[in-house]
């Protein structure tokens, strides 16, 4: 127990430090005869990021992102919630759909996710608890009586809504990008971020034989139409679109009336199209912004009455959704108990001196079990990769040729331009450490400031002098010295090892702790 003394006390120290809380009410409140706002809370306890979902027969399906620091790609895990947030499944993703551009939405009664670029698509069968790839499936976004209509981005080369006539066959194009289709009786509306259309599917331009959404979609050209024949404009933002803070999240009917979710700068609002001028109705808040990304937009599309909207909000620092359900519209906030914490600059400082010396004091005797359950109250987050990592004998020359397993990994979020990174290197199956690595890198996930290149550098070049200087102080001069990298060999057999690189597109800092 002695062992393990200084780093609880200093733990009950740091977690003393600073924790922001939020109290978030709930509110019910009547906005229009028949249409509800109410204000809501979702707390929910997993590690990661949410970046989609939707719902289904009282469930949230969901998809998670962790950081991975040792890849571009993010761990992505995903998850089956209850009404209250609480875990009902998880489930490992199909490589395929390991992927940046993903589509979940639901079709048919399935959970269906279609991954962008190379169409991957698979469903999930929720009594097997497994994704099962399918054919692909295509891009329809909404489906009645008389039409089935189907949407295509292009990105920096346009887009593409087809209107399929179901008795004649015909189609017709229309040049729009995330669109939403409503209907009202047998009158048809069309928005996007910028623009409302009422709009006539048979006075739209008339595809020819090339332009047919199956054979743009098989074969290409990756064009989006240059048409807005058919629609007749209700809104249009003309303001400058690099100074414009305005947007339209999405639209549905109620008792034929068209509602629109909008955002103007940060603040978002209910609204209806009067004199071709966009008249809140009512707010739902400030500090929220509505996100709908690109090339997610199937989900919302086959029954209007029913969606679910991300938003994000910086004051308060979560995450949340907006679901429409029927005539009910719930501001949902998202509380995560697992969610990484933020740390300043001085509080990573504390951690890193404590833990260096802490380390050399107990090297031979360290425990994962324990640092498992210490680092986390220190706001380490457990980001140890899911594949194999390896370390060369050029940071570790490991003479005794141990076999090192991945090692167990945590990361430090500063709130400022950089990570503060802890990877220990073990055997199995005694689970020995034999190398501890520090790392610092530059952070463009959780910058609060202005990010200049003068900044940054300057940044980094105040941190790299921090840590000379501290070890220095700690330890004396260091044994070598070249362009990026200092050394020193300790009386007890520890050797401390600090490089650095410095390009203009990647800066990092490591130190590397071992006995050998």
């Amino acid at each position: 127990m002695k062992v393990y003394l200084p780093l609880l006390i200093f733990i009950v120290f740091l977690s003393s430090c600073g924790e922001k809380r939020y109290d978030e009410s709930k509110i019910i409140d009547l906005t229009e005869p028949g249409l509800f706002l109410k204000y809501d809370t979702l707390t929910i306890n997993i590690k990661g990021s949410l970046v989609q979902i939707v719902k289904y027969q009282d469930k949230y399906y969901c998809v998670f992102e962790r950081n991975n620091p040792f890849s571009s790609l993010s761990f992505m895990d995903f998850y089956i919630l209850n009404s209250d947030g609480d875990i009902l499944k998880k489930l490992k993703i199909p490589e395929e759909l390991k992927v940046y551009y993903n589509d979940l939405h639901i079709r048919n009664d399935s959970i269906i996710i279609k991954e962008y670029y190379k169409h991957n698509t698979f469903y999930l069968d929720t009594l097997a608890s497994k994704w099962i790839k399918i054919k692909e499936v295509d891009d329809r976004i909404f489906e009645d009586e008389n039409y089935y209509v189907t949407y295509l981005d292009f990105g920096e080369w346009g887009n593409t809504v087809w209107f399929k006539d179901k008795s004649t066959k015909k189609e017709y194009e229309f040049s729009s990008s995330t669109p939403v289709i409503s209907k009202i009786k047998d009158e048809y509306f069309l928005s996007n971020y910028k623009e409302v259309f009422k709009i006539k599917p048979s006075k739209m331009n008339l595809c020819d034989s090339n332009s047919y959404y199956k054979i743009i979609e098989k074969e290409g050209p990756y064009e989006g139409s240059k048409h807005k024949k058919g629609g007749d404009y209700l809104f249009k933002d003309d303001t400058n679109p690099y100074e414009s803070v305005f947007y339209i999240a999405t639209s549905f009917v109620n008792n034929d009336t068209l509602y629109h979710l909008c955002v103007d700068s940060s603040h978002s609002f209910l609204s209806i199209i009067e004199n071709e001028k966009m008249q809140e109705i009512e707010s739902l808040g400030d500090d929220i912004y509505l996100q709908r990304h690109y090339n997610s937009y199937r989900g919302n599309q086959f029954n209007q009455q029913n969606q679910l909207l991300h938003f994000k909000s910086d004051v308060r620092e979560n995450k949340g959704l907006i679901e429409l359900n029927k005539n009910e519209i719930r501001v949902i906030t998202i509380i995560n108990k697992n969610t990484v914490k933020i740390l300043n600059e001085s509080q990573v400082d504390i951690i890193f001196k404590f833990l260096t010396e802490y380390h050399l004091q107990v090297f031979d005797s360290l425990s994962l079990a324990k640092l498992d359950i210490a680092l986390p109250f220190l706001g380490g987050n457990n980001v140890t990769p899911e594949h194999q990592v390896k370390i060369g004998t050029d940071y570790y020359p490991n003479n005794n040729k141990f076999e090192l397993d991945t090692p167990r990994t945590f990361e430090f979020i500063e709130d400022s331009t950089s990570t503060f990174s802890l990877d220990y290197y073990y055997t199995n199956p005694d689970k020995s450490i034999k190398i501890i690595t520090y790392e610092w890198v530059e952070n463009s996930r959780h910058i609060l400031e202005p990010e200049y290149d003068k900044v940054k550098l300057q940044k980094f070049n105040n941190k790299l002098n921090e840590i000379k200087y501290y070890i220095k102080l700690k330890f004396g001069e260091p044994k070598s010295i070249s362009d990026n990298n200092m050394k020193w060999i300790l009386k007890n057999g520890f050797n401390l090892n600090l490089y650095w690189t410095n390009f203009d597109e990647y800066r990092r800092i490591r130190l590397h702790i071992f006995k050998e």
